[in-house]
């Protein structure tokens, strides 16, 4: 059977989507006979070289002409030499293909629909899912949580979605900088880490203010994130004035061992996200024997198993007592490192790209 990947996420390769479809290209060699990867850029090549996989060369990447892009990947899929067509975006850019061709969308959450941030563009980023999920044989996400939001925003896709889980972004999480800890002035289990890209929901004003009330003139709060949005002069005095303190770091980019270093020394991973498809960051952190505080939401339940100290909601004032129990009590906190670390291995790529597989072949 042939795969033809559609990989134009890959030429922007920052994305968490991107990292997904990264660490499964490597797992779905032994189960085709052959593989195509559909994207743009030269550079994204690097990605499969060596697996012996083809590059189908588009002239459209996710930024340029939608259009011209719907209009080429049908051109791609009427040749009828691929099997299974599988997107891990929830717009594969089809709207006619061959009938040979069985085309498998992933819908990760709907979190984007949320955060649209005007009528026209949500209508734009709904219509694109519905003809997405109508386009698909079979639609995948991250979720059990994921799958009632989107049965619920979209009934007509009931009957065609299936959950299957992200894999640990093992390449992503080889290798380590210890170098950041000098540069930021940072002492081992002498700091609080928040990961996330800056939004509200994520939660990062109240880790902030949590972090201020903490009677603990000795520790740090390390944001790695999108840099400056502390800035922003809608936030509050008080959270402006402690980002501004040399207790609260914002690093802005920093490459992934510097961030595994920073995971592995950290007495916790602080991460009061009010919203999630799935929660990488709580994986990456278990991964690396790093303590987990999240929220009490659906997929984060799912995602963190027992390996985490759950908060029922993201109010600065349990996010501080948190805090203060991990930093205090040392017996707790390897007793959720050993949680953890069983818990991530329920997500090897292995096991995660079989179960994907399957449902490729699905009918």
């Amino acid at each position: 059977m042939n795969l033809l990947l559609d990989a134009r996420v890959l030429d922007h390769t920052h994305t968490g989507i991107a990292v997904f479809t990264r660490e499964l290209l490597p797992y779905l060699k032994d189960h085709f006979s052959r593989i195509g990867v559909l994207h743009k850029s030269e550079e994204a090549v690097s990605y499969y070289k060596d697996l012996g996989y083809e590059w189908v060369r588009c002239n459209y990447n996710l930024k340029d002409n939608m259009l011209g892009s719907i209009l080429e990947t049908r051109e791609i899929l009427k040749s009828g030499s691929w099997d299974v067509f599988f997107s891990p975006l929830f717009f594969p850019r089809v709207l006619s293909r061959s009938a040979k061709t069985k085309v498998i969308v992933m819908i990760h959450d709907l979190i984007y629909l949320d955060e649209a941030d005007n009528p026209l563009r949500y209508f734009k980023l709904w219509l694109a899912t519905l003809v997405g999920g109508k386009t698909a044989d079979r639609i995948l996400t991250v979720s059990e949580f994921s799958k009632s939001v989107i049965e619920e925003k979209f009934p007509s896709f009931k009957g065609k979605i299936s959950v299957v889980s992200c894999p640990l972004p093992l390449r992503k999480l080889a290798g380590f900088d210890n170098s950041v800890l000098t540069r930021l002035n940072l002492a081992e289990q002498r700091y609080f880490l928040f990961v996330s890209a800056l939004r509200k929901y994520k939660g990062y004003e109240q880790t902030i203010q949590a972090f201020g009330e903490l009677d603990e003139p000795n520790l740090k709060l390390v944001i790695v994130g999108k840099p400056d949005l502390w800035q922003d002069r809608n936030l509050p005095q008080e959270i402006l004035r402690l980002s501004k303190s040399e207790r609260v770091i914002f690093t802005g980019y920093i490459s992934d061992m510097e961030l595994n270093s920073l995971y592995r020394n950290a007495l916790a991973l602080v991460f009061p996200s009010q919203k999630e498809g799935f929660g990488i960051p709580v994986l990456e952190a278990q991964y690396h024997g790093c303590p987990v505080i999240c929220t009490e939401i659906p997929p984060l339940k799912e995602v963190a198993g027992e390996g985490c100290l759950f908060l029922k909601d993201s109010f600065p004032m349990n996010i501080q007592k948190a805090m203060v129990k991990i930093a205090s009590d040392n017996e707790y906190k390897m007793g959720l490192i050993e949680k953890g670390r069983r818990n991530m291995g329920r997500f090897y790529p292995e096991t995660i790209c079989e179960n994907i597989v399957e449902h490729l072949f699905v009918k």
